[in-house]
């Protein structure tokens, strides 16, 4: 069977691999297609479909832009992009900015709480986007914290002590930068949110009438029971089906390109449902 994997991030944003590494990766991995979905940025893709077809894996553009429902932060992941769309990149730098702008705050409450990292060596590590796990990295690599899982546990999370509110645009936003790009939007990782059942179906149903197209039904963490309640969402909103690991390299040791945490399996036959959801998008 020939398996896919629809999100994952490189050292654009909060990942490790280069686009080139991770597809060096998914050829090992007999991984038949690849989407990079790195946050507020669509920088690595070119690089990605370079080595992608050196290496005969079919890579789709994408990208993750975080945004808010009511009180929730949620993530919109956007595939089958125009990654040289002018508006479309000037409003992913808008967000990139106001990101740095929250890291440098955040570094600096670290500071203050006796967590002292350095901004600078932060930025010297990354090629990009620069989120919460850079900077818990940098707190595990400077010997403050065991791995990020403690760093987001003790310093990061949100109600800790260094961390800041995202300033995000919403959800309706996210999902028409990515419709009028000419994408296909759909909602990462659903159930991982923290929000009742009653609660996701009610913000499903809303978004998917303000343009969302997809929804991610496959995650490292979802089990098979997960994987079918997510369908049945879809099937009652007329979503089509993505998902992906969610690898980050070494910022998430334990998820592999492809497998997620071992049992993962994402068929093309969902490329294939992407496929004819955007060609009908196009028609």
């Amino acid at each position: 069977m020939k398996i896919v994997d629809l999100h994952t991030h490189s050292n654009y944003s909060d990942g490790t691999f280069s686009p080139m590494e991770i597809i060096k990766c998914a050829n090992k991995s007999n991984i038949s297609a690849l989407a990079l979905t790195d946050h507020d940025t669509v920088n690595g893709v070119e690089e990605a479909i370079y080595y992608g077809n050196k290496y005969g894996v079919e890579v789709i553009s994408g990208v993750e832009i975080s945004a808010m429902y009511d009180e929730n932060e949620l993530h919109i992941v956007g595939l089958f992009l125009d990654i040289y769309d002018v508006e479309f990149n000037k409003k992913l730098e808008i967000a990139r900015n106001k990101r740095d702008e929250r890291n440098f705050l955040m570094v600096e409450k670290l500071r203050e709480n006796g967590i002292k990292i350095d901004y600078n060596n932060i930025l010297k590590k990354s090629a990009g986007v620069i989120t919460r796990a850079n900077i818990a990295r940098e707190i595990v690599e400077c010997g403050y914290a065991k791995n990020n899982n403690e760093c987001f546990e003790r310093f990061i999370g949100k109600g800790k002590f260094g961390y800041v509110k995202p300033d995000l645009i919403n959800v309706k936003e996210a999902i028409n930068m990515i419709n009028k790009n000419g994408g296909i939007a759909i909602l990462a990782h659903p159930l991982i949110y923290k929000m009742s059942n009653k609660r996701l179906e009610m913000i499903v149903s809303e978004m998917a009438k303000d343009g969302l197209k997809g929804i991610e039904a496959y995650y490292s963490s979802y089990s098979q029971a997960d994987i079918n309640y997510v369908k049945l969402i879809a099937g009652k909103n007329g979503l089509v089906i993505s998902g992906g690991s969610d690898f980050h390299g070494l910022n998430k040791p334990k998820i592999s390109l492809g497998k997620g945490y071992g049992d993962l399996l994402v068929p093309y036959s969902v490329v294939e449902g992407l496929k004819k959801c955007y060609k009908n998008r196009r028609d």
